[in-house]
């Protein structure tokens, strides 16, 4: 298959005169790792193009999960974008992203003469889908910036989507805890009868900043959907206190696209 997508001579000819507001060509797995993290929050996104690269945040409908992205353009074999913000189906533009093979490039395109986002796989696939009116989908959250979360270790992705699954052996809620007395970040779950506890010791972690002893719980669920689209191998800052919210800081695609995701805790029942 040809990734030659330098010449628009690739796209038919009704479609040579549109309203082209954004032009951007990169690796298929560029798209498809900032469509999975979105996906794993929502349907629809707000995608946000400016000479910067591409940015978008986003919020469950139950309130609980958050993630705020930005991709920037460097990371693209070429970029070219105004200041334009479009609505999209999250599904559809990954199917069509999907069409392509590990090495393929995307040629994406914003045309608001059709209202239209243009998805071209090398010189063979070309897929056009209709763009979602911004302000039909639901407003963008503002990740908090002023709680006090006072712990923050940091560790490898992989390793803590193994303490998810180890958790999940016994219930589907997931306390994270710091244990002051014993330098201990605690991924724990208690099940009716059974109970899980995975200690990381501070030889175990990356590297973090401790400050006092706490615990939040969280929805197994959530904090797998957010795991589940992070590289094993990438490092996560975990910010988290005393039944707050936590905060998920990592990076991916070489630095390029950095991610804040955020979880709310579950309420203790009495």
């Amino acid at each position: 298959m040809s990734n030659d997508l330098g010449s628009t001579d690739l796209q038919p000819r009704s479609e040579q005169d549109g309203e082209i507001v954004a032009d951007t060509i990169a690796p298929v797995d560029v798209w498809e790792t900032y469509l999975d993290t979105l996906g794993a929050v929502v349907d629809e996104a707000r995608i946000h193009f400016n000479d910067e690269g591409v940015s978008s945040t986003v919020v469950d409908p139950a309130n609980v999960a958050m993630s705020d992205l930005s991709l920037s353009a460097a990371h693209f074999e070429s970029y070219d974008a105004g200041a334009v913000t479009v609505g999209v189906n999250l599904s559809r533009f990954a199917d069509a992203i999907g069409l392509g093979k590990a090495g393929d490039l995307a040629r994406v395109r914003v045309d608001m003469e059709s209202r239209k986002l243009w998805v071209d796989i090398g010189d063979r696939y070309h897929q056009r889908i209709a763009l979602i009116d911004p302000d039909s989908i639901r407003k963008e959250p503002d990740i908090p910036d002023g709680l006090e979360l006072p712990n923050a270790p940091v560790v490898e992705a992989g390793e803590f989507a193994d303490a998810l699954d180890a958790v999940e052996l016994v219930t589907d809620h997931v306390k994270l805890g710091w244990d002051g007395e014993r330098e201990l970040f605690v991924v724990q779950g208690l099940g009716d009868v059974d109970e899980t506890h995975v200690e990381f010791g501070m030889a175990d972690l990356i590297g973090g900043e401790f400050h006092e002893a706490t615990a939040s719980l969280f929805s197994h669920d959530y904090l797998d959907e957010i795991f589940g689209v992070i590289p094993s191998d990438a490092e996560v800052e975990i910010e988290f206190g005393e039944d707050h919210p936590a905060k998920f800081h990592y990076s991916a695609l070489e630095g390029h696209l950095n991610v804040t995701a955020m979880c709310a805790p579950r309420i203790k029942s009495e």
